[in-house]
């Protein structure tokens, strides 16, 4: 009975050491597995939108995939640009990896999970943001030549627009506007550049053609280029003027009513008595117009 009595007691010993871990693990591990995405560091990063234009030293994008989890992996999977699932029977372990690369020019997602043998499932704490984006662009956007420069927003000089079209990040601006400062008859190229949303840019020669007509209408009579004059500048010009006439008003108030003597004669009347007769001129008119046009014809005496 001794004998029987000791290794009860000892087999009670080793069941609490062998029962207490596993208790203790499925008590404290709450977070599905940990889960990082991370570009090899010899690759230039991406630009100010998130895009990349280089791919150098490699020619591709090399990317890990890292799961880790303290009690173990039971199956971590991915899905999209890298596409796999791996779970029971095979034995992960606590940490398990796996590399891949892209090159090709696009909008790449990739989304993974895992699980671990304590049943949590999902992205946890500290991993990359799920879905992961990568996103390429290395071809320059492409330029498209308007026909010829015009003439009718700026008088003074030509204007060459130029079309933009970007198949994978888009055209930075679908338009783009060259003044073209040569206000002369025939054809001749001017440069055009234009960039794409990932930066990458392109310079094109673009041919336009200045008829005659654009360049009498950019000049003047006698060749020299003739100040547009804005809607803006002739509606200033018209708000000074009726200040000026209000001004003017304020100062003399009775000017509307006040008569002048202009001449004084001596006549006789029925009585033969000698009389001054004082003639007045009419009252004097303060229009508006009157100070404009005063104010006009010193202008063109100026000119």
């Amino acid at each position: 009975m001794r004998r029987t009595t000791t290794l009860l007691a000892v087999s009670g010993v080793l069941a609490a050491d062998l029962l207490t871990p596993a208790s203790a693990a499925a008590t404290t591990d709450t977070d599905a597995p940990r889960i990082t995405v991370t570009v090899n560091p010899q690759t230039p990063p991406p630009g100010p939108s998130g895009w990349y234009r280089d791919l150098s030293p490699f020619g591709t994008l090399p990317y890990v995939v890292d799961f880790v989890d303290p009690s173990g992996l039971e199956g971590v999977a991915c899905s999209g640009l890298l596409e796999f699932d791996i779970g029971p029977p095979t034995i992960l372990g606590t940490t398990y990896g796996h590399s891949a690369g892209v090159a090709v020019d696009g909008v790449h997602v990739l989304d993974c999970t895992g699980t671990d043998d304590v049943g949590n499932s999902g992205v946890g704490p500290g991993s990359s943001p799920m879905p992961t984006v990568f996103k390429i662009d290395r071809a320059p956007p492409a330029i498209e030549c308007s026909a010829r420069a015009r003439f009718r927003r700026h008088p003074h000089a030509g204007v060459l627009f130029a079309r933009v079209t970007d198949a994978t990040s888009g055209p930075a601006r679908s338009v783009v506007a060259v003044q073209v400062d040569r206000l002369r008859t025939g054809t001749f190229t001017v440069p055009v550049t234009a960039f794409d949303v990932a930066g990458n840019s392109t310079t094109s020669s673009c041919t336009t053609r200045c008829a005659t007509r654009d360049v009498a209408a950019a000049t003047g009579a006698d060749g020299t280029r003739r100040r547009a004059r804005s809607k803006r500048a002739a509606q200033a010009e018209a708000r000074a003027d009726r200040r000026v006439t209000a001004s003017a008003i304020a100062r003399q108030p009775n000017m509307a009513t006040k008569k002048k003597p202009v001449a004084t004669t001596v006549k006789t009347d029925t009585a033969g008595i000698p009389r001054k007769i004082q003639r007045s001129a009419p009252p004097i008119r303060t229009a508006p117009g009157m100070v404009i046009a005063r104010r006009s014809h010193m202008r063109a005496g100026l000119a």
